[in-house]
């Protein structure tokens, strides 16, 4: 079937897709096989005139195919050990382009520039704020001077007789609104009213509501009381602070006054003429009703000033107590904490601006050259678009990369030639596959300090194998060897190697076949290090005469 496979790939194809019970390992060596069938054009020699041309074949032991030592071909790049890929932070037009590829340029340098006309001024506006915390900061620390002293004494006397002049305003507030009210009781309204001052007051104008009539007679009976209180206060009261106090309770009497005299208006104003009672008498205490009313909502609307204007003056007394206190005293702790926070705010929004700032200078952080320049003065860029690569062009390196298999023959020291002709060693190998290439990372150094190798130089090398790392999946055993696929003859049931006997016909092997190791297999049962396999088995069956090439 083999020799069918290399002669006609097609068919090897079909056997393959037809026969479902093929292991993974033998379809991969199959498919090798076939690959190679089809470069090498078959397997068959001619046979003129009906004669068989005997094969010939070369054999090596088992034992020195798994210890093959034949360098490991890679193609890398020639990189700087360090260089640094520069971005744009930052959209915008390019206002400045400050350097040229080649240049040498120092870490910190700049490069580019894109339009940062708003950042720079958020940078000058902060500044300002930060020296001006670091003032404030200062003069709490400091304390205050003797002549700021003496003005904050000046402030604090006349705080205190702006004071004293809303408590007298507000004492004369308070007496008038003792004077109104009893003027707009016992004068005006009592006229529509029999035996007002006494126990039993009576409302004279008939009304069709007699609750309305009970409830004047009730208020008026309640109001005597409070007759009397202003009568004791206006006598006791003094400009001193118990004077805010009266002030409210008295906008609480002028309230229940106004409210009386609310009533009795409408009341007078549904009023009915009696015998007693006429026409023009009712017109007379509605009159007399109507301006004692008003009189009380001038009250009412006095002592709201004068009990703001108090309420302002102490505040202002009290603040310059504390100015004058604090100037004397020193500063207090919280003073100094809070003018601390303050310009800690300051640097911390400085900090921001600078940063904004700095997204528009594409800036090196590293020395070395200038090896590319991607933009120009006047171009509009976005944001993370590639702007120049700065590389130490003196210290180079090659990154290369090896499959999994690849990397079960070399490691860290392994001799590298490159370009036939300049001397490396392997420096890293980096642990894992990478995501993307799912290759491995090797990197390079460079013996030789004198080369004609330029950062971005693609090169050949041969890299010296080093001795296998064992595999934790199929790692190999004194029973376990690693021979070339080429040597694999992939049956249906079997895989065979081929072996020649005295009389040079080939003898065939049963084996069992493990990973791919890149051109190599491991195998894991059916062979001996002294075993001489054929190399080549594509074609070969087992009974046919060979001629052995001498090594």
């Amino acid at each position: 079937m083999l020799k069918k496979i290399l002669t006609y790939p097609r068919a090897g194809l079909r056997f393959i897709r037809n026969n479902k019970k093929v292991s993974l390992p033998a379809i991969g060596l199959i498919v090798i096989l076939i690959i190679a069938g089809l470069v090498s054009g078959g397997t068959h020699a001619d046979v003129p005139n009906g004669k068989v041309i005997k094969r010939s074949v070369e054999v090596r032991s088992v034992a020195e195919l798994s210890n093959d030592k034949t360098p490991l071909s890679l193609t890398g790049r020639v990189r700087s050990q360090t260089e640094a890929n520069l971005y744009t932070e930052r959209s915008g037009e390019v206002t400045g382009v400050y350097r040229t590829v080649g240049d040498f340029v120092y870490a910190g340098t700049v490069i580019a520039e894109i339009s940062n006309t708003s950042e720079r001024a958020a940078v000058f506006q902060a500044e300002g704020a930060v020296e001006q915390a670091q003032a404030a900061l200062q003069k709490v620390q400091s304390g205050a001077r003797s002549e700021e002293i003496s003005i904050l004494e000046i402030n604090l006397r006349n705080a205190n007789e702006s004071y004293q002049t809303a408590l007298t305003s507000a004492l004369n507030t308070l007496l008038s609104a003792y004077a109104t009210i009893d003027d707009a009781i016992l004068r005006r309204s009592d006229q529509a009213f029999s035996n007002p001052r006494l126990s039993n007051p009576t409302f004279n104008p008939p009304l069709p509501d007699s609750q309305l009539a009970i409830t004047l007679a009730n208020d008026r009976l309640a109001i005597q009381s409070i007759l009397a209180r202003h009568a004791v206060a206006s006598a006791t009261i003094s400009g001193d602070e118990s004077i805010e106090g009266e002030l409210a309770k008295t906008a609480e009497d002028a309230r229940f006054v106004k409210g009386f005299l609310d009533d009795l208006v409408y009341a007078l104003n549904r009023a009915i003429t009696s015998s007693s009672v006429s026409s023009t008498d009712i017109d007379a205490f509605l009159a007399d009703a109507t301006t004692a009313r008003s009189n009380v909502q001038s009250v009412l609307s006095a002592l709201s000033t004068a009990q703001s204007t108090i309420e302002t003056k102490r505040a202002l007394l009290e603040v310059a107590e504390k100015n004058r206190d604090q100037a004397i005293s020193g500063a207090r702790s919280e003073d100094i904490a809070s003018a601390e926070a303050t310009l800690k705010q300051a640097l911390g929004t400085l900090r921001v601006a600078q940063a904004n700032l700095a997204k528009t200078l594409i800036r090196t952080p590293i020395s070395g050259t200038l090896n590319t320049l991607s933009i120009q003065q006047g171009d509009f860029v976005s944001a993370q678009v590639p702007a120049a690569t700065v590389s130490n062009n003196s210290a180079l390196e090659i990154q290369t990369y090896i499959t999994h298999a690849d990397r079960e023959d070399i490691a860290v020291g392994s001799d590298v030639t490159i370009e036939g002709r300049y001397k490396g060693v392997v420096t890293s190998i980096a642990p894992g596959l990478d995501p993307i290439t799912r290759k491995i990372e090797v990197r390079i150094g460079l013996s030789d300090t004198e080369t004609e190798l330029v950062h971005g130089d693609s090169v050949r090398m041969s890299v010296s194998r080093a001795a296998k790392v064992a595999d934790a999946r199929e790692s190999t055993t004194a029973d376990q060897f690693s021979i070339p696929i080429s040597a694999l003859k992939v049956e249906t049931d079997r895989v065979l190697v081929f072996t020649v006997d005295e009389d040079r016909t080939l003898v065939e092997h049963t084996v069992k076949e493990g990973a791919l190791l890149g051109e190599k297999v491991i195998i894991l049962e059916g062979l001996s290090p002294e075993m001489e396999i054929v190399l080549d088995a594509r074609g070969l069956v087992a009974g046919d005469s060979v001629v052995l090439v001498e090594r």
